[in-house]
């Protein structure tokens, strides 16, 4: 039950932060990670070194993939170990990934965080 409950989290912790982008603006296709026809998207997360969550994860965009061909996904797995920091820095230097791994109780915190990047930003 423990093993669900925590892969059920993972699953909804991907699903709820594809709305959590890095800040600044990616305008053109090289920027955006189109080349090729390709789109090429980056996946951070503090889960991916344990292997019942690497194997979730790779299950998952496998089967993502084979819907999707024209889409390419890279996981940038981290340890727990300074990952809220880390992710913290790339929000505010926009260079954050596609994606974040957050759990629910920690999304306005990281989404506060994208307006505060962006005022900042502006000349």
């Amino acid at each position: 039950m423990k093993k669900r409950n925590r892969i059920l989290s993972v699953l909804l912790c991907a699903a709820m932060v594809a709305g959590l982008a890095g800040c600044g603006s990616k305008n053109d296709s090289e920027d955006s990670g189109e080349k090729d026809g390709k789109i090429k998207l980056t996946f951070s997360t503090s889960v991916y070194v344990e292997e019942p969550h690497q194997k979730a994860i790779d299950a998952l965009l496998e089967a993502y993939n084979k819907k999707n061909p024209d889409v390419e996904i890279e996981v940038l797995g981290a340890g727990y170990d300074g990952y809220w920091d880390n992710i913290t820095n790339e929000i505010q230097s926009g260079t954050a990934s596609d994606m974040i791994q957050v759990y629910p109780e920690n999304i306005s915190t990281y989404q506060a965080l994208k307006p505060f990047c962006e005022n900042s930003t502006k000349i």
